[in-house]
């Protein structure tokens, strides 16, 4: 049986100056745990990994995935 995934799911990203990371999780995909350079890395992983981990999880096909990726980013920059 194929559905649609209902629930959308929520990743946590933050930025890491040092190792010059980001930092993605997600409680509802344990496991999905990506430290890429940059946000379009980032984006490109999680839409990589997630399929897998939803279908390794669910008891059905699912033909769609609803997820929602939540970013912080906090800087210091020098005054002029």
């Amino acid at each position: 049986m194929v559905e649609n995934l209902m629930t959308e799911i929520a990743i946590q990203a933050e930025w890491d100056a040092h190792p010059s990371a980001w930092l993605a999780s997600s409680e509802k995909v344990p496991g999905l745990i990506a430290q890429p350079a940059s946000y379009k890395e980032l984006v490109d992983i999680v839409e990589d990994l997630l399929p897998g981990f939803v279908s390794s999880a669910s008891q059905t096909s699912v033909s769609t995935i609803p997820y929602q990726l939540v970013s912080h980013h906090v800087a210091t920059l020098p005054a002029s």
